[in-house]
This record gives structure tokens, C-alpha cells and sequence, in this order.
């Protein structure tokens, strides 16, 4: 907050007839008092007013984000199966770190997200078993694995609330930034709500852009230590986003992008002459130089069957060419460098910005690789994470079919932008102008701002995402959410202070007040329709409504086999669930009731796409196509229920 002084029309003792308050933009001017309290006074009384309102203004918004996100996350942890019917990862995960329990290890073999997210989970398992002195039961286990996700929703939004006051300082700035990040986009209230190391990941990544910006517009010397903290701060961030999801990688890149660019285009090197540390760098230099001769020159087929596999066996052939990629990247690596240790002296502006551009790299690789390593250690074992890296990589690159006639293009990302699970028309319209104000001021002025920075991360995510991921599943791209709020927040802030310097009239600005209270009074009632939508999945989801069905009309000693996610009571002991369904696997468990989602059985209704169309491997779709075949064309089987994409068949007896 600034104060200005300004002298009164009319001055009284003690009174005056000229005060102006800016609300948006925390702007007061103020007369200059006589008389017993003074100037001091005043501004001390309001100081103190807007301070503790702000705190309490804050304090009341968690109150209600967590009042209705509680609810949801505590939604369906009495009955462990009614959770497995919409979100079977999440029993899934309760078994993997059940098991770590019972081993009293932290090691298990998870290739589609580092391990930070469940390794803090088992911390606070041990420290609750520790306390307790008693087992911890499967409900307990999904309650920390929720609770996670919970808590770093909260330090995402106190977070955004932090970055959008400390850059703008107004009032709209963080009050529209952290409201519409916790009301509009739809898809967060389900990151919340169940185990998912999504908000983790989110919470990182708002740290590491914290840094960035924090070094990018420093103005300092690229020399300078607070310079070189910041970025190896926002490297340390992106090390544990990555190591919460792999996606997190991508901030890996942007940060080293940014430092690039600020060494070389926005420099400013202190007049130190030589720079110390270029002894220090070429002994650095001449290790990593020797690593990466020796990878170069090794046997890619044999390091790749010692790493990637137990028994010698690669069952992804996408390692080989990962393990040549990385031969021929260590190589250029190793004369890249080369050139640097015998030609750059460090004498001249360009050699000392190339000595501090490669001395950040190559020091940023090590932070973001021992930090990663710190977090997430067992993914080291087999290098768990590059399978998983590749593996994420193929399927999201190509979806769930190898066909691009069945996938649509890349520009879908812009449409599922402006669906409600995002940021809807209005945000999309709002990041949108957000965008070109900030482009067209960068323009004009040459000059790097914070909101600089996060459009081009926003618009570097939004073309990775165009050219090469093609898995549309709004979760994907949650990662440009919490940046969009912010800059919808400096759009609010921005303009508000510019409606107040041209027209100095505090109700200047009543059009665009109004229309953001009834903007989010909507968001309030959409977010609690949604919040009563997901609690009355338990008596209206079609998905409840198969098992209520079940346990009205059968015995507990019936056997049932199932498909899709569907909900089957706890009454019935003999249950047998599969992903897709397996028509072997279905005549050893004789079942008398069968389960089909024809959802799924669409996708493997033609035997001659097996081959062609699925990512799935041929054998094992066919073993789902037949599977779908049997029962629905079986005269061993009748119809005998049937609501939505889901039917029971009975066995004929």
C-alpha cells in the first residue's frame, strides 16, 4: 500500500472536507490535518482497518473453500468399494502404500508419477502408526492420501494470494485471483477431493514461477548471488514438481529457458573483470566432460537391458532409441563444453555471459537431479523414471488410438480451455485480453514484468499441448490454471487503476464492481450445485443404482464378475473386477452375474481394429473383443437389468 499527500480545498482543526480512497488499488490520498491527531493518526487508523479486513476477508474465503471441499474429501471413505467404482486409482494407491506398511520400506514401482506425493503420504502414516501403536486400516490410509491433496489446495490458493499481492499490490489483484482459482475451474474441485498428486504439483510449480520472476525482473547482475539463488531456487521447485508428476518437467525447461534469455539478451554483468569462479567451472567441466565421453561410447542395448528391466528382457521398445538419444545429446554435450574449457577466457561481456550460462546449467542439472533424488529416490531402482517418462510420452503424444483420424486435432485444447471444467467463455475472454495488454505493454515499454513471464509460460504450455499431446483430459492442462488466475487478477487490478487515475472518482469503477460481484456470486452457486452433485452421487449415479439393484434381488453368495466401474456392495464377497473385462479369466471364475459397460465395449467392437487402431496390444484387445461377444451374443446369459451404458446378465440355469 502507498499514501500520497495532497493539500485540502478547506482545512479545518482536526477536519477536513478532501479525502479520496482509491478500493482497488489501496491508493489513499490524504490531506495534510491540523490540529491534535494529525496526519499520523489517520493513516495509522486506516492502515490498521484495511489490514485486519484483508485477514479477515482471507481468512473467511478458506473457511468456505473448505467447507465445501471437506465434505467431498471425506466423501465415500466408509465404503471402500463405493470409492472404487468411480476412482479406482485411488484404492489402488491405498494397496500400494498398504503394503509399504506392512514392509516398513518406502520402495514400490510406480512409473506414472514420481514418488514425493506418496513418500509424504507414508510419513505421515509411520508418524500416525507411531503415535497409535496400532495398524492403520484401509480407511485411514485413503484419509491421508485425501487430506494431501487438500492441504496443498489450501497453499496453492494462499500462495496465488501471495504472488498476486506482492507484484500488484491491489486489492482486485488478489481478491479476483485467489476467488476465481477456487470458484470457476470445475476440474479442480476433483483434484481436491481425491488422491491425486495434482495440487502438489500445482503448488510447485507456483513456486518455482515465483523464482523465476523473482530473477527475471530483479535487475540485478547476472553475477550477482541474489541473482543466482533465485534461479537455483526455481530449479529446486521444478525438481519437486517433476518429482510429484512428470509433467512437472516442463518447468524445468522454462526456468533454464528464462535464465538463458536473461543472460543473453537482458544482461547486466557487474565490472569484476575475470569472474572467480571460471577455475572452479572448468574442474566442474572437465568431470561432467569425462561422464559424458564415457556414456557416449558405450553399449546402448546392454546399459539399456541392465536398467530397464530385472531379467535382461525390454519390453518397451522405445528405451533403445531413448538410450541412443541420450548417447548422441551426451556427446554434443561433451563438445559444447569442450569448446567452452579451450576457447572462452572470461575476459570479454560474451565470455563471461557464456561462463555464467553454462556454470547455471550445468549446476541447475545437478540441483534438479539431486533434489529429485532427495524426493523421490526409489525411482532411481530400474530408472523407473524414464519408463515412466517414456511411457507417459507415447500414450499422451498419440491418445488412446494410433489412428489420427479418430483423434482430434490439436486446436480441441482451445475448446476444452473455454469448457466450465477450466476457465470457461468469460475466463478465456478475461486471459485473453489479460494476454494482450500484457504483450502490448511489453511492447511499448521493453520491459520484463511479472506478467510477462507467466503469459509465456501460459503460452508455451498452450503450444506444447496444440503440436504434441493428444490425451484431452482437463487435468492435463490444469497446469496453466492457477497462472490464468493470476493474470485474470492483474487484468481487474489494472484496469481499475487506470479507471481511477484518469477520472479520479472512486465510483468510476461501479460497472466493473458490480459485474464481478454477480460473476462471483454465480461461481459461489455453480461451485455449491457441483459440491451437492458429487456428494448425491451415493443414491443417484447409475453406478450406485447397478448395486442397489444387485443387493435387493440376490444373495450374498452370489458370484459376480465385472467390467467397468460399477458399485457392488459389500454383502457380496465373491467379486471379481476387471478393467476392461477378460473372457479367460471370466470361465475360471464362473460367474452367475456379468457386468458390461457398453462404453467400453464400443471401443472393441471390430476385431480388424486390433491391429490398427488401439494403442492396446493386439492380443489383449482381442481378449476384451471376445470377451464382449461371448456375453452379449452367449445364449448362457440373459438381460436382466439395464440403466444407462451399464447391464447385468444373468447366467441361465
Amino acid at each position: 500500500m502507498r499514501c500520497e499527500m495532497a493539500i485540502p480545498e478547506k482545512t479545518f482543526t482536526g477536519f477536513t472536507t478532501r479525502f479520496k480512497l482509491n478500493p482497488f488499488n489501496n491508493v489513499c490520498i490524504l490531506p495534510t490535518y491540523a490540529g491534535r491527531f494529525g496526519t499520523a493518526f489517520y493513516l495509522q487508523t486506516y492502515i490498521t482497518f484495511f489490514i485486519t479486513m484483508r485477514l479477515i476477508g482471507l481468512v473467511v474465503l478458506l473457511f468456505c473453500y473448505s467447507y465445501w471441499i471437506l465434505p467431498a474429501c471425506l466423501w465415500g471413505i466408509e465404503d471402500l468399494r463405493l470409492v472404487n467404482a468411480f476412482h479406482a486409482d485411488q484404492i489402488g494407491y491405498v494397496g500400494v502404500l498398504k503394503t509399504c506398511l506392512t514392509n516398513n520400506t518406502f520402495y514400490f514401482h510406480a512409473v506414472y508419477h514420481g514418488h514425493l506425493y506418496f513418500n509424504t503420504c507414508l510419513v505421515l502414516l509411520n508418524t500416525w502408526a507411531l503415535f497409535t501403536q496400532l495398524p492403520l486400516t484401509d480407511t485411514q490410509i485413503l484419509i491421508v492420501l485425501r487430506v494431501v491433496p487438500f492441504i496443498y489446495s489450501i497453499s496453492c490458493l494462499l500462495f496465488i494470494y501471495y504472488m498476486a499481492k506482492t507484484y500488484w499490490k491491489g486489492v482486485l489483484a488478489y481478491t479476483v485471483a485467489v476467488a476465481y482459482y477456487s470458484l470457476a475451474p470445475k476440474v479442480l474441485f476433483t483434484l481436491n477431493t481425491i488422491a491425486y498428486p495434482d495440487t502438489m504439483l500445482l503448488f510447485w510449480l507456483l513456486v518455482s514461477m515465483h523464482f523465476v520472476i523473482k530473477f527475471a525482473t530483479s535487475n540485478l547482475p547476472i553475477t550477482n548471488n541474489k541473482f543466482m539463488l533465485s534461479f537455483f531456487a526455481s530449479i529446486a521447485a521444478a525438481a519437486m514438481a517433476f518429482a510429484a508428476k512428470y509433467s512437472g518437467l516442463l518447468m524445468f525447461g522454462f526456468v533454464q529457458l528464462w535464465f538463458l534469455l536473461i543472460v543473453f539478451w537482458n544482461y547486466k554483468i557487474a565490472d569484476d573483470g575475470k569472474l572467480t569462479s571460471v577455475r572452479l567451472f572448468r574442474a566442474w567441466i572437465t568431470m561432467l566432460l569425462a561422464f559424458c565421453l564415457i556414456w557416449a561410447s558405450a553399449d546402448g542395448n546392454y546399459w539399456a537391458s541392465k536398467l530397464f528391466s530385472s531379467d535382461g528382457f525390454i519390453e518397451n521398445p522405445n528405451i533403445n532409441r531413448y538410450i541412443v538419444l541420450t548417447q548422441y545429446l551426451t556427446a554434443t554435450m561433451a563438445g559444447f563444453f569442450l569448446v567452452i574449457l579451450f576457447m572462452v577466457k572470461g575476459r570479454t561481456t560474451r565470455g563471461k555471459q557464456i561462463i555464467v550460462a553454462a556454470n547455471g546449467l550445468f549446476l541447475g542439472w545437478v540441483v534438479f537431479s539431486g533434489l529429485f533424488l532427495l524426493a523421490s529416490p526409489y525411482t532411481l531402482k530400474g530408472l523407473q523414471f524414464v519408463n515412466g517418462l517414456v511411457l507417459q510420452q507415447s500414450i499422451t503424444n498419440s491418445g488412446w488410438f494410433t489412428d489420427p483420424n479418430l483423434t482430434p486435432s490439436g486446436w480441441y485444447w482451445l475448446h476444452l480451455l473455454t469448457s466450465n471444467q477450466l476457465l470457461g467463455v468469460i475466463g478465456s475472454i478475461f486471459l485473453l485480453l489479460a494476454t494482450i495488454k500484457t504483450l502490448f505493454i511489453y511492447y511499448k515499454n521493453r520491459q520484463i514484468t511479472p506478467q510477462v513471464v507467466i503469459v509465456t509460460w501460459i503460452l508455451g504450455v498452450l503450444g506444447y499441448f496444440i503440436v504434441s499431446i493428444r490425451m484431452y483430459e482437463a487435468r492435463y492442462i490444469a497446469i496453466i490454471l492457477p497462472f490464468a488466475a493470476l493474470l485474470i487478477g492483474y487484468l481487474f487490478d489494472a484496469n481499475a487503476n487506470r479507471q481511477f487515475t484518469y477520472f479520479k472518482n472512486q465510483w468510476s469503477n461501479l460497472g466493473l464492481y458490480v459485474f464481478l460481484t454477480v460473476f462471483l456470486v454465480v461461481e459461489i452457486i455453480n461451485m455449491q450445485t457441483q459440491v451437492q452433485m458429487f456428494l448425491a452421487r451415493t443414491t443417484e449415479s447409475p453406478i450406485v443404482k447397478i448395486g442397489q439393484f444387485l443387493a435387493q434381488n440376490f444373495d450374498a453368495d452370489c458370484r459376480i464378475y465385472g467390467d467397468g466401474n460399477a458399485y457392488i456392495p459389500a454383502k457380496f464377497l465373491h467379486y471379481k473386477k476387471e478393467n476392461h473385462g477378460n473372457f479367460n479369466q471370466m470361465l475360471q471364475f464362473n460367474p452367475d452375474i456379468v457386468l458390461l459397460n457398453h462404453q467400453r465395449y464400443r471401443y472393441f467392437s471390430k476385431a480388424s481394429d486390433s491391429t490398427q487402431l488401439h494403442i492396446i496390444p493386439a492380443q489383449a484387445f482381442l481378449a476384451v473383443h471376445n470377451f464382449y461377444q461371448h456375453i452379449t451374443n452367449s445364449t448362457n446369459f440373459k438381460s436382466i437389468y439395464k440403466i444407462n451404458e451399464l447391464e447385468l446378465y444373468e447366467k441361465i440355469k
